[in-house]
């Protein structure tokens, strides 16, 4: 199992890094380790697990006067934490870390970072009260990640800021604008997925997109075309094809945010 052999390898790591007191790869380390879990909504607890520990790590160390053994990983812990807190909907404090984040990035010139953090600014934005100034917001700052992903080549998190804006396009109900984005989001997506068992990774996207697409009636066909293997495009054709009842149901339960790591 792909899973089981992650799991190995990552605490083989840890382990080594421990031995050798390697803090900076020991927090890498419970970073991807929570990666395993993500988007996973059933195993939410794993996933705040080892992203916890992460964080808390990094608060001991910096905090006991060792915090130079630890910068390296500030601006990523500091995404990492708020998207513990957007996860569990815990906003004012998921805010607060994208702003400590941010400002991290900024002095320490961490673009990866900074554009994920920005990202998740424009997310907290459209889950709040869904005004036209939140929305409003919201874009702006998208537009601000798309700029900042272009000069700075963050090509693997270009495609996260058109699946957002695909989403705050619906939420202003311009849907042509919306499914718009969806397919640049897959266009840009598909440029570094490398086979089918990469793009599986990102079935939650292709749920995401194939509902909307069929609550828009629209065909699925140019979305096919664009995917890599057929788990991906069975699924997006399944869903096309829900008869409404289970469409429906389908529709209710599901349950996304846009991601937000790059992968």
């Amino acid at each position: 199992d792909v899973l089981d052999e992650a799991e190995r390898c990552l605490k083989k790591s840890i382990g080594v890094a421990q031995k050798y007191q390697d803090i900076e790869l020991e927090l890498k380390n419970y970073v991807d380790y929570g990666y395993l879990y993500y988007k996973d909504n059933t195993k939410n607890e794993q996933l705040f697990d080892r992203w916890n520990t992460a964080i808390d790590k990094f608060f001991k160390f910096s905090n006991s006067g060792d915090y130079s053994k630890v910068s390296s990983r500030e601006v990523s812990i500091y995404f990492h934490a708020s998207l513990v807190r957007m996860i569990k909907q815990e906003f004012d404090e998921c805010r607060h870390y994208v702003e400590k984040g941010l400002f991290y990035a900024v002095r320490k010139f961490d673009h990866f970072n900074e554009i994920k953090l920005i990202l998740v600014k424009a997310l907290l934005a459209v889950l709040g009260t869904k005004t036209d100034k939140s929305i409003n917001e919201a874009r702006q700052l998208v537009h601000s990640a798309i700029d900042k992903c272009i000069v700075h080549r963050s090509l693997r998190s270009y495609w996260v800021c058109f699946h957002l804006l695909a989403k705050i396009d619906w939420i202003s109900r311009d849907y042509e604008s919306s499914l718009n984005n969806y397919l640049k989001s897959l266009e840009q997506l598909e440029k570094f997925v490398v086979d089918e068992q990469m793009e599986k990774r990102y079935l939650y996207f292709f749920d995401d997109l194939a509902l909307h697409y069929r609550q828009r009636s629209e065909s699925v066909e140019g979305v096919l075309k664009l995917t890599k293997g057929l788990t991906v495009q069975d699924r997006v054709t399944e869903i096309s094809n829900m008869d409404d009842d289970v469409f429906n149901q389908f529709s209710r339960l599901f349950e996304t945010i846009s991601s937000i790591n790059d992968g």
